[in-house]
């Protein structure tokens, strides 16, 4: 029988020890080229399948455990933490489901690159909010912190996938002047998941947006998309990036390249 959070007779320690067991440091230099300023971060060289196995073998652990794990300077051993949580979330009653949800908000500054938000966001809160209100993903989205900001829109994709796409074109929207360009490559990546699911409701949404989108989102959101119809919106977000030079030298009436 699976474990929940409950088994404490493990420690963090213990999940330590054994995830570096599954470590190579031959991986470390190939790890560093997928993160910005990574000669600051730690690595052990565990890759994912390591980190999985290791987390199922440790869902029995407390959350007090947990949350050592999470202030670990070890990149690897905080993803053991989000994945103990996302697999301990999977397994446990809804009453304990409530409590996990709530210690990773209350966490939530450890996590702290793409990859944890990516293999946390959706499974904890895009799982637990899906037939909820989405206050909390319109409050992230408006924090000054990026990642609470990714937190937002990639817990959307939990959403895409049951077919609600409201909160993410909302998101979406309100991202289209951010300045990170992480946060373009995850808002175009989720809004190329809606085009999987809907083309004419992506394609409306760029019908207003395209042209004054940012580069890497637009790149990402037609990904899918014919090579005609990619062409046809970049070639509003040309238009777009006229009209507003265009307009911050004060000439009016010049079309924004979007109806």
């Amino acid at each position: 029988m699976a474990r929940t959070f409950k088994d404490y007779r493990l420690t963090a320690k213990q999940a330590e020890e054994a995830l570096k067991k599954q470590a190579d440091p031959s991986r470390i230099s190939s790890f560093r080229r997928f993160f910005r300023d990574s000669d600051g971060m730690v690595f052990w060289g565990a890759d994912k399948a390591g980190v999985k196995e290791t987390a199922r073998a440790f869902l029995g652990l407390s959350l007090p455990e947990v949350r050592i794990l999470l202030g670990s300077e070890v990149h690897e051993v905080r993803s053991l933490a989000l994945w103990i949580l996302r697999l301990g979330y999977g397994k446990s009653p809804a009453g304990e489901k409530e409590r996990i949800v709530d210690f990773y908000l209350e966490h939530r500054e450890r996590v702290s690159e793409w990859d944890h938000v990516d293999e946390s966001a959706p499974y904890l809160l895009g799982v637990h909010f899906l037939n909820k209100d989405d206050d909390l993903f319109h409050d992230l989205s408006r924090s000054h912190r990026m990642w609470d900001r990714r937190i937002a829109i990639v817990a959307t994709w939990w959403f895409i996938r049951n077919g609600r796409f409201d909160t993410t074109l909302a998101l979406a929207e309100r991202f289209l002047g951010d300045p990170e360009d992480l946060m373009h490559k995850a808002t175009g990546w989720m809004l190329r998941e809606v085009g999987k699911k809907d083309p004419g409701l992506l394609g409306r949404f760029l019908d207003r947006h395209a042209g004054t989108m940012p580069g890497t989102m637009l790149r990402y959101a037609v990904e899918r998309f014919p090579d005609a119809l990619r062409a046809h919106y970049r070639s509003l977000r040309k238009d777009g990036k006229k009209a507003s030079k265009a307009t911050a030298q004060g000439i009016k009436g010049v079309s924004a390249g979007f109806p």
